[in-house]
């Protein structure tokens, strides 16, 4: 039996707004239609249908706003009555849901403080693949290698993606390794 089937799960179709609401309240930026989806779908109580008719409710009515493009939060209004109703969604919901939107959260602010781009130099043969380290305070670490081609390129930032904070780490055990030997 798949408990993650229309009817299975804990939360019916009168309270996936509640859930939203929920999901939103714990998103620390602005979430594309997929990305809410991707949160809100975890329980088999309700379907896609029953998640569109709410969110579309809670943008009529003000708990919740498109701020760009696909792209949507929840207002002030959304997180008084969300706050109110979340007793109303079952704890292992919230349970799951939360340890989901932490991944979510620092997925998110990797993307934001770790950025990479490949392009083509323009008078002159090859690529420049780029990475950017960033925190809080600002920037940590900008490299620029050049590439002969795309693929080597891709391959250098792929693995930079899997773990910058690794390769900044091993960077500069590498640059410091003489004068660590020193004292």
């Amino acid at each position: 039996m798949d408990f993650n089937e229309k009817g299975y799960g804990f939360i019916r179709a009168e309270k996936v707004m509640y859930f939203i609401l929920f999901v939103l309240a714990r998103v620390r930026q602005p979430v594309t239609r997929a990305e809410l989806t991707e949160l809100v779908m975890i329980d088999g109580g309700f379907d896609y249908f029953d998640f569109s008719d709410a969110l579309s409710s809670l943008m009529k009515t003000g708990h919740a706003e498109e701020v760009f493009l696909e792209l949507y939060e929840i207002t002030e209004k959304g997180r008084t009555n969300g706050a109110i109703m979340e007793d109303q969604i079952a704890y292992s919901v919230r349970k799951k849901s939360e340890a989901l939107l932490r991944e979510f959260n620092i997925k998110k602010l990797g993307e934001q403080l770790n950025r990479t781009r490949l392009f083509k130099r323009e008078d002159e043969p090859g690529y420049t693949a780029e990475m950017v380290m960033d925190d809080a305070d600002g920037n940590l670490m900008t490299l620029s290698f050049f590439t002969a081609n795309e693929t080597h390129g891709k391959a250098l930032l792929k693995k930079f993606e899997q773990n910058p904070a690794t390769v900044y780490k091993d960077f500069i055990a590498y640059l410091m390794a003489d004068e660590q030997k020193e004292e």
